[in-house]
């Protein structure tokens, strides 16, 4: 029968630590990264918004476009994932100021966009909604 050398016995027990402060930092680091890419994918979901809405509010004032509810829905198509909103989540109204400003301009376009997070990820947010919109004057 040998007996084993207190310092091995020692460095069997360091191994365990090192396994168990892996696991400890892995979940966080893991945590943290995936949070990170949730983070930038919301804030990539709401600018593509909000150029949908400055690009239709652009198109309806101008007359450019037959269905601006439908332009939108294309626009929002191209910047983001085909299918991320429909005409129902489309505002679209004429008003004579815009954000309380009128300026020389005696009418605006203004289109709002309020859709779901579509992403699909776990709580807290899939219950967010992403709100985006943009006026723009109207020429005559």
């Amino acid at each position: 029968m040998t007996r084993r050398k207190p310092a091995s016995r020692f460095r069997l027990a360091q191994q365990g630590n090192v396994v168990l402060e892996f696991a400890i930092t892995a979940g966080i680091f893991l945590s943290l990264a995936v949070g990170g890419i949730d983070v930038g994918l919301l804030w990539w979901a709401k600018n593509s918004l909000q150029v949908t809405a400055a690009m239709t509010a652009r198109c309806m004032a101008l007359g450019s476009c037959a269905d601006p509810a439908a332009y939108a829905v294309q626009m929002a198509g191209n910047w983001t994932v085909a299918g991320a909103i429909s005409a129902s989540n489309v505002t679209l109204s004429t008003m004579s100021q815009c954000y309380g400003t009128g300026g020389t301009y005696s009418q605006f376009s203004m289109v709002t966009i309020t859709a779901p997070f579509w992403a699909g990820l776990p709580p807290p947010l899939p219950h967010i909604a992403l709100q985006a919109s943009a006026c723009y004057p109207a020429q005559l």
